[in-house]
């Protein structure tokens, strides 16, 4: 078949990601199809390069679609491709995107405010207006989600939601779970050098990866606090925590919380990292730290896992789906219940490497990156087929 790939309208996060393996998967293994890929700035720079293949052909939009005005560059343009291309179907690797195609369309669809929604993750939005602005803003996402043909999602919970939320047909809907990209197994194999933006570690010190961009459902809000309550409880033994974020309005935001409570020097900031060198900030770490209140399928899980990392995380059903017995849990809404499942961690070798080793047993059922792309390749022909089948 001949497939068009969308990944033009993703900027941060974990859909990038999903783009990076999935453009660096159909270059070695989709030889069986062809193959037009369009991406964003973010998802080359996650490549580090852009891999030649003659079965494939790669290029990049300046210009995310979202824009209202100078995205129609980048819509008119994957319209052309599309009439030159003539595919067979259109994957949107992570929706929505907004834009309409005549060719059978298959999304991949991740945004957990649509699907399974959580009280604390509207209690995390700091306004009755600002939580107005995001609801329209979510019914815009829906209109353009419900233009796909079919959809492909990362877990059950977010399936059954898009039965309930988005009048989705269940045969529309193909569930593949997510895991973590190749370079993360090279790099267990191999081993990783220390991100360079993290100097060498002093002795006692301990550094939580908070690896995320800034959204408002992260809680990221919560960590200055968590911060604090570890000087308070272990004066001795600093705990940094090491964000990824741009060096703008969240962070410096965070970075004011800190300050009030004492703690600016705790928070640590390497700036936004390309997808390749996400191993070397797992080996300049101790351990995974994520307060979030809304998932559908961190990739952060698995790739903590696999570089060997253990997971401190919040004890919400999402996480719990994935993590099971892998992780230690806090409640997200108590900073000093999140300090002392840290301290739990981090004051215990024996605890941090039984989550470790747990980590890597589960790590498996995850699969490998060619396992999801073949069962997400099946998925998108299974979606034209189906469409095809419908027409006739």
């Amino acid at each position: 078949m001949k497939i068009l790939v969308n990944a033009s309208n993703l900027v941060v996060g974990g859909g990038v990601q999903k783009a990076v393996q999935f453009v660096r998967a159909l270059a070695t293994w989709g030889q069986d199809h062809q193959w037009h890929a369009v991406i964003s700035p973010q998802v080359e720079a996650g490549l580090g390069t852009i891999p030649e293949t003659p079965h494939a052909v790669i290029e990049t939009a300046s210009v995310s679609p979202a824009r209202l005005l100078a995205g129609r560059v980048t819509t008119g343009r994957i319209a052309r491709i599309e009439r030159e291309f003539a595919p067979d179907v259109v994957f949107s690797v992570c929706g929505p995107v907004y834009q309409r195609f005549r060719a059978t369309h298959a999304m991949g669809f991740a945004v957990g405010w649509l699907t399974h929604p959580s009280s604390l993750a509207w209690q995390a939005l700091p306004s009755r207006y600002r939580s107005f602005l995001f609801r329209m803003r979510l019914a815009w996402y829906a209109a353009w989600v419900r233009q796909a043909d079919g959809w492909i999602l990362e877990t059950h919970t977010a399936a059954h939601g898009m039965t309930q939320r988005l009048d989705a047909a269940p045969s529309q809907l193909h569930v593949v779970p997510n895991c973590c990209s190749d370079f993360y197994f090279d790099a267990a194999r191999e081993g990783a050098s220390p991100h360079p933006a993290l100097a060498a570690r002093p002795q006692g010190e301990h550094r939580l990866l908070v690896f995320t961009s800034y959204k408002p459902h992260k809680n990221l809000e919560i960590i200055p606090a968590v911060a604090a309550e570890l000087r308070r409880l272990d004066p001795a033994t600093p705990v940094r925590f090491v964000f990824t974020l741009p060096d703008r309005w969240p962070w410096h935001r965070l970075q004011a919380r800190a300050g009030h409570l004492g703690v600016a020097d705790l928070l640590v900031n390497v700036g936004p990292v390309p997808a390749y060198a996400g191993p070397e900030l797992y080996a300049g770490c101790s351990a995974l730290f994520m307060p979030t209140v809304l998932e559908t399928f961190s990739a952060a899980y698995p790739e903590a896992m696999c570089m060997q990392r253990p997971i401190i995380t919040s004890d919400l059903d999402f996480a719990r789906d994935i993590c099971g017995d892998a992780a230690a849990y806090f409640d997200p809404t108590a900073p000093r219940v999140a300090a002392d499942a840290v301290l739990r961690v981090l004051g215990d070798p024996a605890r941090a490497a039984e989550l470790v080793a747990r980590g890597r047993e589960r790590l498996p059922s995850f699969g490998t990156g060619q396992e999801r792309f073949q069962a997400t390749l099946s998925a998108i022909l299974t979606i034209a087929r189906d469409r095809e089948k419908g027409t006739r």
